[in-house]
C-alpha cells in the first residue's frame, strides 16, 4: 500500500512576506539605501523636478548664497553660480548625468569583462594567455592617459566619457571572474554536461554564467561608485562633460576659483559626489556579505 507524503506549505500571509523581506534586507545600510533611492528618483525625473533650467542663467542673480544665509532666497534654495544658474537644478541634472554614465559604463565594461573571463577560463591555453596579457596591459596603463587620447580623438561629452570608462574598466571584471570560471569548470556537473552532449554555448551561458551572478553583481555595485568618481574626475579636467551641460565634476571645476567667497559652488557638488560614492560602496559591501555564503552567517 502506497504511503502518500504530505508536504505542508506555509500559507502566504502578509506576515510571512514581512518576515521574508526582513530577512532579505537584514543588515542593509538604511541611510545609504534611502539616499541612493532619492538620487535615482531625482536623477530619472530631473527634467520635471528641477525648479529651474540648469543651463539658463541670470547675471543679475549671480553668486546668490544658499537660503540659510542672510542674502539667501527660497527661489534659489542652494544659491546660484557665477552665471546666475540655480545650484539645486544643476545638482539634479548632474545626478542624471552621473547615473547615466555610471550604469551604462558599468554595463559595457562588465559585459566585456564577463565574455573575456568565460573565454579565458573555459578554453584555457593560448586564449587564457592572450586574455591574461590584455588584462595586465590594461591594469598597467594609466587611466588618465587613455582618457586623454580618446578625448583627443573623440569630441568631449557624455558619449566620450561612457566610451572611455566602458573600454577601460573591464580588466577588473575579467581578472576576478576568470578565477571563478576556472573553479566552476572543474565541477562534476560540467563534466557530466560535456558527456551528455551539451554544446559549448549551452555550458557557458546556462551552467557557468548563472554561477557568476553573485560575484558579478558585487563587482558591478562596487565599480559603480568608482565609475561615478571617474566621470567627475574627467569632467573636472575638461575632458568629460562640457559646459553648458551640468555635471558634478564640471561644477567643481567652474567653481574652484570662487571658493574663497562662494564656497557653495564647490562644497555642494563635492558633498553630492562623496555621499553618492560612499552610499554605493556601503551598499556594495552589504551585497558582498549577503551574497557570499562564507560571510552570510556573520552578516
Amino acid at each position: 500500500m502506497a504511503i502518500e507524503e504530505t508536504i505542508l506549505v506555509p500559507p502566504r500571509t502578509s506576515r510571512n512576506y514581512v518576515l521574508m523581506a526582513r530577512e532579505v534586507f537584514r543588515g542593509v545600510p538604511i541611510p545609504a539605501l534611502l539616499f541612493l533611492v532619492l538620487i535615482l528618483v531625482v536623477g530619472m525625473a530631473a527634467p520635471w523636478v528641477a525648479p529651474h533650467d540648469p543651463r539658463a542663467g541670470d547675471l543679475a542673480r549671480s553668486l546668490l548664497p544658499p537660503v540659510w544665509s542672510a542674502e539667501g532666497t527660497w527661489t534659489y534654495p542652494l544659491g546660484t553660480d557665477q552665471q546666475g544658474r540655480d545650484i539645486l537644478s544643476r545638482l539634479i541634472a548632474g545626478a542624471r548625468v552621473s547615473l547615466l554614465v555610471g550604469f551604462t559604463a558599468v554595463g559595457v565594461s562588465g559585459s566585456i569583462g564577463l565574455l573575456l573571463a568565460l573565454v579565458a577560463g573555459f578554453y584555457g591555453g593560448w586564449a587564457d594567455a592572450v586574455v591574461g596579457r590584455l588584462i595586465d596591459v590594461m591594469l598597467a596603463l594609466p587611466f588618465l592617459l587613455i582618457a586623454l587620447v580618446l578625448a583627443t580623438i573623440l569630441e568631449p561629452g557624455v558619449r566620450t566619457v561612457i566610451i572611455v570608462l566602458g573600454l577601460t574598466g573591464w580588466a577588473t571584471y575579467a581578472r576576478i571572474l576568470r578565477g571563478e570560471v576556472l573553479r566552476i569548470r572543474s565541477q562534476d556537473y560540467l563534466k557530466l554536461a560535456r558527456v551528455g552532449g551539451c554544446s559549448t554555448t549551452r555550458i557557458l551561458f546556462k551552467y557557468i554564467t548563472p554561477n557568476l551572478t553573485n560575484t558579478f553583481v558585487v563587482l558591478a555595485s562596487l565599480q559603480l561608485g568608482v565609475t561615478i568618481l571617474s566621470e567627475a574626475t574627467l569632467s573636472f579636467l575638461g575632458i568629460g562633460v562640457r559646459a553648458p551641460e551640468a555635471a558634478w565634476g564640471l561644477m567643481l571645476s567652474e567653481g574652484r576659483q570662487y571658493i574663497t567667497f562662494a564656497w557653495w559652488l564647490v562644497v555642494l557638488p563635492g558633498v553630492a559626489i562623496v555621499l553618492t560614492v560612499l552610499s554605493i560602496n556601503m551598499l556594495g559591501d552589504w551585497l558582498r556579505v549577503r551574497l557570499d555564503p562564507r560571510l552570510r552567517q556573520v552578516g
